[in-house]
């Protein structure tokens, strides 16, 4: 019969109890703890170079946003807003208001 301790292999049991190999495995062996710490540190480093390159991508991403929002503002400001054949308003000037008349529902008359 194998015999195995969480997932590592033990051995087989034949002629002897599966106790004492239980047993002697029990104490786990320098070379497991030393594999261990450095597993443990790579994935640590894993992780952290993870979540830079993540929170990167999004900075990204969200820089990207940033500029077509703005420029969707802009170009809304320029040729929809405005008055057919009027001049563009001096930078830093708000937004004229708009509005059509039209009264938003949800759908529900």
């Amino acid at each position: 019969m194998e015999v195995y301790l969480g997932e590592e292999y033990c051995g087989t049991s034949r002629g002897r109890s599966v106790g004492n190999v239980l047993d002697t495995r029990m104490g786990e062996p320098p070379a497991c703890s030393y594999l261990e710490k450095i597993l443990s540190k790579n994935l640590e480093l894993m992780e952290r170079r993870l979540t830079d390159y993540l929170d990167e991508r999004l900075r990204a991403l969200q820089e990207h946003v940033d500029g077509k929002v703005a420029l969707l503002a802009h170009l809304l400001q320029t040729h929809l807003l405005q008055s057919p054949g009027s001049p563009p308003p001096p930078p830093g000037m708000p937004l004229t208001r708009y509005d059509s008349g039209d009264r938003l529902s949800n759908g529900e008359r």
